[in-house]
């Protein structure tokens, strides 16, 4: 990929995140985020004891949604391929990783994140200005001793929320 094809969205930060660091007499900027995707498409031929060739992937996996939100704000922000398109989608979510010094998330460390730069690199965009990380889950499986670190478990058994997740 050529560095001058690369794609920068319109929506950039203040000239202290793009100097490499933050302004520090403002508040830290924490967001938190959560994406969800589709599973990967493949020809198989059984049921059982699959090995899937890349050559099988009919259509790979990809984030179809995001959520994210400010701490200290009310405004939840929800972007979808479906209503929004994908661009418009990648665009927003880099304009507020741009913007964190702080991304909080449930396995974005392992999930999330390399997703979301697998998007961006390939919609030839740059990556956002570097942010910390803060996984939950990473949390609380070292503080914590849940009979499933799964954050539908970990939420119920709080009393925090309810998590529906769709059924296949």
């Amino acid at each position: 990929m050529r560095s001058d094809a690369v794609r920068r969205p319109a929506a950039l930060s203040g000239p202290e995140e793009r100097a490499g660091g933050r302004n520090r007499d403002r508040p830290l900027k924490l967001l938190v985020i959560d994406i969800e995707t589709r599973p990967s498409l493949a020809y198989v031929w059984s049921l059982w004891d699959q090995h899937i060739g890349v050559e099988q992937i009919k259509e790979s996996c990809e984030m179809i949604c995001f959520s994210a939100k400010w701490v200290g704000k009310h405004k939840v922000h929800f972007r979808s391929v479906h209503h929004d398109g994908k661009q418009a989608m990648l665009d927003d979510l880099w304009a507020l990783l741009d913007e964190a010094d702080v991304v909080i998330h449930y396995n974005g460390r392992s999930f999330d994140i390399p997703h979301i730069n697998r998007e961006f690199l390939e919609a030839e965009m740059t990556p956002p200005s570097p942010y910390q990380q803060i996984d939950l889950l990473k949390a609380v499986k070292k503080q914590f001793r849940f009979p499933s670190n799964k954050l539908e478990y970990v939420v119920a058994d709080l009393g925090i929320g309810e998590i529906h997740l769709p059924e296949f």
